[in-house]
């Protein structure tokens, strides 16, 4: 009637996140004399995931996986097969399985996820690491004995999850302890996880079919329902590689989508970057409970050497490596639309249409740096504030119509004769600087001072209120410092039709003299 497991820390044996089940069946299938194959099938009536109350999540995120908003009942389907022979008969979608040692099969009914991303990181690497390990390895009569066995075992064979899901709703907070978040829903929503064998890492296809978006405060950020494909790809962060061939890569494409984005989503969205995607901490542990833990086992001598090994684990127990690594995400529309609006999405600013659109975040926290470029073709850029209606000039960028200039383009490329708009942003975390460089191609260019000024305003973000325990700048200091914008406008001599503007935010101690 009702089931309930719960994964627990190989460094303290303390929960890190339980599993509730009601209503589930599971069937066990194997051939008699062939113990390489099985079959396992799990059938659940009503299925959650929570994290531990231990660390600083909010609660409203502790449920990571349940029961979606709209739904009253949720079902959970598994199907797991191990072998050969029984990989044959499991339904991956149509995904490749030649190479698959084992493979599931996992549906779901309308359910509700949240992404903090150290601990969906966290929960992959026990699945994967700890989980499966501890299958493939013996098991251990406690979870910090297990470690210290999974940890000396290295995964064998290829594993492939097929995962399938209507009316899922997704939720990315601002940071594991903020009440802001985006909220995603998609109508349909197909995955394939596939774990690779040895140090080649782990890979993801996503799939999902109509996804609106929607912030906190319930303003709607997509005009529109849109479809996209996203591939995550990830590398083990011990391999003897460069930093770049490291670095979990995201793409993600969309063939139309019309984006309504206000002035705070613009801030939630660089402080989500800062304090969900490139956060360390997995806040399912408060450090100071840890500390006194310590302190107080290392008082047993015998325990010292079992200690300084539990140490050294991660929640999985495997070796704990301290390696940072970097995430480039990677978005390529074929159609976008963009409008900036001021405090909400009824009071627009200045819209962007561009096709062929291609946008490429890094995230360096080994240099800590946020980088972004932005390429777009046939970009047109207009005032849409209600005051400037009656105006002659709103529009601000769009094709020139200069005979001049047909000499110069038919000497391009066929890929670059559409006009091109770059955009290229660095953010340094150190001091809170941001460099924002732009190029603009062939286009005509239309230059109105207080349009530019309100976007200066748009793209200044506060700091934020929380401060990481390493940074060395103050929160209180950053904010008695005023700021001061610097625009840089340059026309070369030798591409005329090319005008190049640059924007930088310093402070007041830094302006030139």
């Amino acid at each position: 009637e009702s089931f309930e497991i719960s994964l627990n820390s190989a460094k303290d044996d303390l929960p890190l996140f339980t599993l509730t089940m009601s209503g589930s069946k599971v069937n066990h299938h194997g051939l008699e004399g062939d113990d390489a194959n099985s079959e396992m099938s799990l059938v659940v009536g009503d299925f959650r995931m929570v994290s531990t109350a231990y660390g600083r999540t909010l609660e409203s995120y502790r449920t990571i996986l349940g029961l979606a908003p709209s739904s009253s009942t949720s079902l959970l389907t598994v199907k797991y097969s191990k072998g050969t022979n029984a990989v044959r008969s499991c339904n991956v979608g149509g995904a490749d399985k030649l190479e698959c040692e084992a493979c599931a099969e996992i549906v779901l009914s309308p359910m509700r996820f949240v992404h903090i991303h150290s601990q969906v990181f966290t929960l992959i690497e026990y699945v994967t690491e700890g989980v499966f390990g501890a299958i493939a390895a013996s098991v251990a009569s406690s979870a910090a004995a297990a470690a210290m066995e999974v940890a000396k075992s290295s995964q064998t064979g290829e594993r492939l999850f097929y995962i399938v899901a209507s009316g899922s709703n997704l939720v990315v907070p601002q940071a594991a302890y903020s009440e802001k978040h985006f909220s995603f829903h998609s109508g349909n929503f197909e995955a394939h996880y596939r774990a690779f064998e040895g140090d080649v890492g782990s890979e993801a296809q996503v799939s999902l079919m109509d996804v609106s978006m929607n912030c906190s405060q319930n303003m709607q950020m997509v005009s529109a329902p849109v479809n996209m494909s996203v591939s995550v790809k990830l590398k083990p962060p011990f391999t003897q590689i460069t930093e770049d061939e490291r670095a979990t890569k995201v793409e993600m494409s969309i063939s139309r989508i019309r984006l309504l984005v206000a002035r705070c989503h613009y801030a939630q969205m660089m402080h989500t970057i800062d304090y969900n995607i490139g956060e360390q901490d997995n806040f399912l542990r408060e450090e100071k409970a840890h500390a006194v833990k310590d302190n107080t086992k290392e008082e047993k001598p015998t325990g010292a050497t079992v200690n300084s090994i539990i140490k050294n684990l991660t929640h999985a127990g495997v070796e704990n490596v301290e390696v940072v690594k970097r995430m480039y995400i990677n978005f390529n529309i074929q159609e976008l639309s963009v409008e900036l609006c001021g405090d909400t999405t009824d009071d627009p600013i200045m819209s962007l249409a561009a096709v062929k659109a291609h946008i490429l975040m890094k995230l360096l926290p080994d240099e800590k740096q946020t980088k972004a470029y932005v390429t777009m073709h046939d970009l047109v850029c207009d005032d849409r504030r209600v005051g400037s209606v009656d105006h002659t000039f709103r529009r601000m960028v769009g094709r020139a119509n200069v005979n001049r200039m047909k000499s110069s383009i038919r000497a391009r490329d066929e890929e670059n004769e559409s006009e091109v708009f770059l955009l290229n942003y660095t953010k340094y975390a150190e001091d809170d600087s941001r460099d924002i460089e732009v190029k603009i191609g062939s286009s005509q260019v239309v230059v109105l001072p207080d349009v530019i000024s309100d976007m200066l305003k748009f793209i200044k973000v506060a700091p934020y209120p929380y401060e990481r325990a390493e940074s060395s700048r103050s929160s209180s200091a950053l904010s008695e410092q005023p700021d001061e914008t610097s625009m840089q406008v340059v026309v070369t001599d030798d591409e005329p039709e090319e005008v190049e503007t640059c924007f930088e935010s310093v402070t007041q101690g830094q302006l030139p003299t």
